[in-house]
């Protein structure tokens, strides 16, 4: 559904100029939230935890991308106040520009984020929100099909949840990508 949902994305955007892309790219790597998940919990601290997601993205142009993703974000919850861990689970779309055509290439990538957060253990089922997300990073050309492309990226997002407490989320996220191109 997600492939699906990408040609159609990039068909509604235009012809493709000259010969078309597709990328899949699989990353991995370390989230690292910025300020509080639950504001009635003054005594909470967040822990660093594991980021991982898959994109697929079709070239416009030389040097656009429009991709549309999923990932998945973890994060530890200690303190008195707070026990367990929140996950955020959410769809990326967004647009990546690649800033050179040859060898080592670095890129920047602006997009929109859903996520759908919950706390477990105990919490399932989280409401889904919105927000944004920009960063960075280099794509290393390993083949001509196959890169590893390492990254980092700020996002925000809001998420109001039925009959609990909002949630705002400011994470960091530095992961490694590994870039396959069809």
């Amino acid at each position: 559904m997600v492939a699906a949902t990408c040609v159609m994305l990039a068909l509604l955007a235009g012809p493709i100029a000259g010969q078309g892309v597709l990328v899949v790219e699989g990353r991995a790597g370390w989230a690292l939230p910025r300020g509080a998940f639950d504001r009635p919990l003054p005594d909470t601290e967040l822990a660093a935890g594991p980021g991982t997601g898959v994109h697929f993205a079709l070239r416009r142009g030389s040097r656009v991308y429009v991709y549309l993703g999923f990932s998945q974000l973890r994060f530890d919850c200690a303190g008195a106040a707070c026990r367990g861990s929140w996950i955020s689970t959410q769809w990326d779309s967004g647009v990546r520009v690649d800033l050179r055509t040859r060898g080592v290439v670095p890129w920047i990538r602006v997009g929109v984020v859903s996520p759908s957060v919950e706390h477990v253990p105990g919490e399932r089922g989280g409401a889904r929100g919105w927000g944004g997300e920009a960063g960075g990073g280099v794509r290393v050309p390993m083949t001509e099909r196959l890169s590893l492309s390492p990254g980092i990226r700020f996002g925000v997002a809001d998420v109001s949840r039925d009959e609990r407490d909002d949630v705002s989320m400011r994470f960091v996220v530095a992961d490694l990508g590994l870039v396959v191109a069809f």
